[in-house]
This record gives structure tokens, C-alpha cells and sequence, in this order.
């Protein structure tokens, strides 16, 4: 049976998967999955992102980190951060012991240059992301865009990132069963667009 999906499909049926089933992922899948990441927009074709794909025992350190009690992140920043909350902690590290595949998004380079803000590096790494995730689901796989901060910087103390960390995406197999409490609703084109003659 093929789950291949055509564009248009994977995007009106890509979701955000949190849990997962045993299985593991063929290196030319996740090969094909950074490609299309590498073909997203990218302004002045600088190509900030970077990928960092995590398996085995890097995938480990990354998930001790995780377990720890708090999974708060830096003192200088724990007081304006509120921890993940008990139950949805779990469930990622759920999903997560169980993907055979980490993916942790770097923006490498910074929006902030002096005085001059630029948000373009930014939204190249986060189409990059958007790519990927249709990618993932177009060869049958799930995933979740994942960008808590205690997960990002834990992420990026595993890794020694010294760029931004945009998200951090467990690849796995769908389980068959997916928690329908999550609301994937959409508001109507109504109330989103307004058309101009």
C-alpha cells in the first residue's frame, strides 16, 4: 500500500503527530526529508538553516536532559519561562523514546546585526521546517513542530549550538491511534483573507 501523498494532499491532511509507533526510518527517507528542507525560500539565498539529525546515543543525552524534573532552562531566563507542563511532558518524551529520528532546526544566522533587525534568516529556517514537515508526511511518517524552550535549549546543550534553535522535530511512524483532543480546526477563508478588486 502506498501512503505517498500528493502536494496538495499532504498539506490539507499534514497534522501534528505526538505519538508514535516502533520503527525505523531508511536513511535515504531522511536524506529526501533535509532535501526538501535545503529547496525552502531563502532570502538573498543565504541558507541560514542547519540541520542536526540525532539518533542512538546523542538521541539519549537529549532525552536525559528532557526527564530531568523541571526541563527549565537557563537561570537568567527561568523566571519570565513556565515549565512544561507534568502531562504534556510526558507524552514528548513519549513520542520521543519512541522515533528512531530527532531533527533540531538551527537558524545559524542571527536576526539581530547592530541596530538593524532582519527577520529574514528567521523565516528561511522556518520555511525550511514547513518543507520538512510535508516531506515527513508525503513518505508516510509523522512529526510535530516542537519549540518549547526548555526542549529547544536543551537541544542546544546537547549539541553545543551556537546559533539559534528554531524547533526540534521527532520523525517516526505514526501510531495508529492519534490523541483526537488536539484541535486542528481552521478559522474559514472569511475570516482570515479579504479581497480586493
Amino acid at each position: 500500500m502506498d501512503h505517498r501523498k500528493t502536494f496538495l494532499e499532504a498539506i490539507m491532511t499534514r497534522r501534528s503527530i505526538r505519538d508514535f509507533k516502533p520503527g525505523d526510518i531508511p536513511a535515504e527517507d531522511v536524506e529526501k526529508i533535509l532535501r526538501a528542507g535545503i529547496m525552502a525560500p531563502s532570502p538573498g539565498n543565504r541558507q541560514p538553516w542547519r540541520f542536526h539529525v540525532i539518533r542512538g546515543n546523542t538521541k539519549e543525552k537529549f532525552l536525559t536532559i528532557l526527564k530531568n524534573a523541571n526541563v527549565m532552562p537557563p537561570a537568567e531566563i527561568a523566571k519570565t519561562v513556565k515549565t512544561i507542563p507534568l502531562s504534556w511532558r510526558r507524552l514528548l518524551i513519549k513520542g520521543m523514546e519512541t522515533v528512531p529520528v530527532v531533527i533540531v532546526v538551527e537558524n545559524s544566522i542571527l536576526t539581530k546585526k547592530k541596530e538593524h533587525i532582519s527577520v529574514g534568516p528567521l523565516l528561511g529556517t522556518a520555511a525550511s521546517v514547513e518543507n520538512m514537515l510535508l516531506a515527513i508526511h508525503s513518505l508516510g511518517y509523522g512529526s510535530v513542530w516542537l519549540g518549547f524552550l526548555p526542549i529547544l535549549e536543551a537541544a542546544k546543550r546537547v549539541l553545543g549550538i551556537s546559533g539559534e534553535v528554531v524547533c526540534v522535530l521527532p520523525v517516526g511512524h505514526p501510531a495508529d491511534h492519534q490523541n483526537e483532543y488536539f484541535n486542528r480546526s481552521r478559522k474559514p477563508i472569511e475570516e482570515v483573507a479579504t479581497f480586493y478588486d
